[in-house]
């Protein structure tokens, strides 16, 4: 009998609520670009995905070749690349400034070998098996 009433009175709390508007958690559509953006000559390229400690988020000063709301044509190196909009910065150089070369793609950022490690840590002999990418 009493869970009946409990019963009761919880569905009438329920039915008293009202839902919850539902929300799209995407990022909007720009419908502009920011001026900088759109003016300048030179812009720097956001890096996606994990990058090694200390390494730098950006490539470029990299010369832009064509603009549109969502893509810019790049001239990156000897090749055109397309980027998103949304990766890009602008770039505020001196008017004489060029652009940089491509950053080679190193294999392995953080092994430096068992010599260089003697060198950069003097304290440790070869023999110890010293690890600098080791985490404690």
């Amino acid at each position: 009998m009493f869970a009946a009433v409990v019963l009761a009175d919880f569905q009438g709390i329920l039915a008293a609520l009202t839902p919850l508007k539902t929300t799209h958690h995407s990022t909007p559509v720009p419908v502009s670009l920011p001026e900088d953006l759109l003016l300048s000559r030179f812009v720097l390229v956001r890096h996606d995905g994990a990058q090694p400690p200390l390494s730098p988020l950006y490539d470029g000063p990299l010369p832009v070749l064509e603009r549109s709301l969502y893509f810019f044509k790049l001239q990156v190196g000897k090749r055109q690349e397309t980027v998103s909009t949304r990766r890009l910065k602008p770039c505020h150089a001196l008017q004489d400034a060029r652009a940089t070369k491509p950053h080679p793609q190193r294999s392995s950022p953080c092994r430096p070998g068992p010599v260089a490690a003697a060198k950069h840590f003097p304290f440790l002999s070869l023999n110890q098996g010293f690890d600098p990418c080791f985490e404690m």
